[in-house]
């Protein structure tokens, strides 16, 4: 064992190792403040920008959720809206029944229009008034569709489309065309020139026109509520993507609390032990200059 003054070999080994372990603790340390295994890129530079990234998809894919289920709602609304005039054209159709049978007299056809023309009022009012975020959706919303972004990135794989061909549920639309025959039902029953057998053959026509429009009514919600069940079923599986990501992100980004604090426990007892021994690192100048005295 050789004794220098000059350069003290034992203190600077000591000082170096102490220097390591209290980074290493200091590390542990922030690990363990801040709950992130990287808090710079100087940590994990290749770990750091794949969970850069997976943090943009998640986020994306967040959105892409809240886009889902605020196109269920304007579904949901809009399957609302149809309902209704859906049970208002199945009553019409009642009525129309009714009026053709032969034992209702002319009066009777009078008051049954009384009433056909209310619930054609409240089907035109209805297909009207039915709205989601200011847009009426029965009155010819859009002609190539209402576009769903349900993913999380560009791209048509990434929408859901509700192809509506500008459906427009009011009495007088091409979907309905209803308006005609019930003014023609009007005018023989009101005017006092319809026979009973004339009033008949249009009660008749109306019962016709009536299964076509329900027809093409039962067709538009059956359209919604298949775009309902995907919209569903898409918000499900960006709830599983979603968790599967931020799992993963979880693995490169967050610290295991466990291991780090017994990391961190490691690192303070070695940087106890390293400062005693450089104290005593320091000594051994003192310890030469008795031998020379």
């Amino acid at each position: 064992m050789s004794f220098t003054i000059n350069t003290n070999i034992a203190a600077m080994t000591t000082l170096f190792s102490l220097t390591i372990n209290q980074n290493a603790m200091q590390k542990a340390e922030q690990q363990l403040a801040s709950g992130y295994k990287i808090n710079s890129a100087a940590d994990d530079a290749a770990g750091l920008a794949i969970a850069t990234k997976m943090t943009n998809q998640i986020t994306g894919l967040t959105r892409a959720t809240q886009n889902a289920q605020d196109g269920l709602s304007m579904l949901q609304t809009m399957e609302g809206g149809i309902s209704s005039i859906q049970n208002m054209l199945g009553r019409m159709r009642d009525l129309a029944l009714e009026a053709a049978n032969g034992t209702a007299t002319t009066s009777d056809r009078a008051q049954i229009y009384q009433e056909l023309s209310q619930l054609q009022k409240e089907i035109d009012r209805t297909a009207k008034s039915v709205e989601f975020n200011t847009q009426v959706l029965l009155t010819g919303l859009a002609k190539s569709g209402i576009v769903f972004q349900v993913g999380a990135n560009a791209g048509t794989n990434q929408q859901i489309t509700l192809v509506v061909n500008n459906a427009n549920l009011q009495t007088s639309a091409a979907g309905l065309n209803l308006s005609a025959v019930l003014k023609n039902f009007n005018h023989l029953v009101n005017s006092g020139s319809g026979t009973i057998a004339s009033q008949v053959v249009v009660a008749l026509s109306l019962v016709t026109a009536l299964d076509k429009a329900l027809s093409s009514v039962s067709l538009f919600r059956a359209n919604v509520g298949a775009v309902e069940d995907r919209l569903n079923f898409a918000i499900s599986n960006l709830g599983v993507e979603n968790n599967n990501l931020s799992t993963a992100k979880s693995r490169i980004m967050d610290t295991d609390m466990a291991a780090t604090m017994t990391q961190f426990t490691k690192e303070q007892i070695l940087v106890n032990a390293g400062i005693s021994m450089l104290a005593q690192a320091n000594q051994t100048p003192a310890m030469v200059l008795k031998l020379l005295g």
